[in-house]
């Protein structure tokens, strides 16, 4: 399920559907600043997080998953030098 709702509200509600994970995309949706609470909406939910993040290096992406605490990251469009 793809999340592209800017809201905690919104994204609780569809993880209380049932389904077995949920992209949440902040590589295609101006979504970055809200990430930690539609995290955190997910928390009483079957429904786990994959959090797409927008990043095209491989550091920055696994440091900004980290600093979220998803347990699954989403880094698409990596840059390899080399």
């Amino acid at each position: 399920m793809l999340d592209v709702a800017r809201g905690s509200v919104v994204t609780e509600l569809i993880g209380v559907v049932g389904f077995n994970w949920m992209l949440l995309d902040a590589e295609h949706a101006p979504n970055d600043a809200p990430l930690i609470p539609q995290h955190m909406a997910l928390k009483d939910s079957v429904s786990a997080p994959v959090v797409r993040l927008q990043a095209n290096d491989a550091v920055a992406c696994t440091e900004h998953a980290q600093q979220l605490g998803c347990a699954s990251p989403l880094c698409s469009l990596m840059v390899v030098k080399d």
